[in-house]
């Protein structure tokens, strides 16, 4: 794992590896102390601009996200490998899942997809971006779980803002562009309060795989994967362990 596209986390017992993709605006550190505490290879997927990458720019397109990534990804697919992302992280699992298969042949062994629905396939509009800080603040409230005083320090948030609305505009202009769907398991998670992905949002995305689908509901809003952490490292270990032992078999 020397790609800087990879950080991993805990143990690296050259198991079955998870990567895990973060929300717009996170990093590879959402996922300190994961590795502890599940049995597979734990990698954080750290995207640019943040973290150990935060000098460069950061990236204002899937494709800019997906094709180095995939190129940085070649060398792990040989073996069982699944991909977790949560909020924007989800969509990039969701498109790479869907460009390992067209690039190498084959899919992830499990793709689990955390707040928010699935994108649509039509073109975006074609509406320019505008707003700046202000508009980011009203997006970044309307999802919870940004500080009040956070969101009011106007030096922080000028430091954010480029990686943030970079983030956003991946999110509001990602459209998949194919009609095959995934053959692989897909395991959607949301919280019971999230506005941004309400729970009955996330049914759809059972018309993305033709493989098994489940989703899991948890108390919490958008960033339920903070408060609910003990309880949704214990659902992946599950169902990933279950899916494993089911390759074996």
């Amino acid at each position: 794992m020397d790609s800087k596209w990879f950080v991993p986390i805990g143990p690296q017992n050259h198991g079955r590896p998870l990567f895990c993709l973060p929300y717009a605006g996170g990093g590879s550190t959402l996922f300190r102390g994961w590795g502890e505490r599940l049995s597979f290879d734990t990698v954080a997927v750290e995207l640019p601009g943040r973290c150990r990458r935060f000098g460069e720019p950061s990236a204002r397109s899937m494709d800019a996200i997906v094709e180095p990534l995939l190129e940085a990804l070649r060398p792990h697919v040989e073996r069982p490998f699944a991909l977790f992302g949560h909020s924007l992280g989800g969509l990039i699992a969701f498109e790479l899942a869907h460009r390992c298969h067209d690039r190498f042949g084959r899919e992830p062994d499990h793709v689990v997809i955390a707040a928010i629905p699935p994108p649509p396939h039509e073109p975006p509009p074609p509406v320019p971006r505008q707003g700046g800080e202000a508009a980011l603040a009203r997006r970044l409230r309307f999802a919870g779980g940004t500080p009040p005083d956070a969101l009011a320090n106007e030096e922080l948030m000028r430091i954010l803002a480029p990686r943030l609305d970079a983030d956003f505009e991946v999110v509001d202009t990602y459209r998949p562009q194919r009609e095959r769907k995934l053959a692989c398991p897909l395991t959607v998670v949301g919280g019971d309060a999230d506005p941004v992905a309400p729970p009955d949002s996330l049914n759809a995305w059972r018309d993305e795989t033709s493989g098994p689908f489940r989703r899991l509901v948890m108390p919490g809003g958008h960033f339920f994967t903070t408060s609910q952490e003990p309880a949704l490292l214990e659902a992946l270990e599950d169902m990933l362990s279950a899916e494993e032992r089911r390759a074996w078999a």
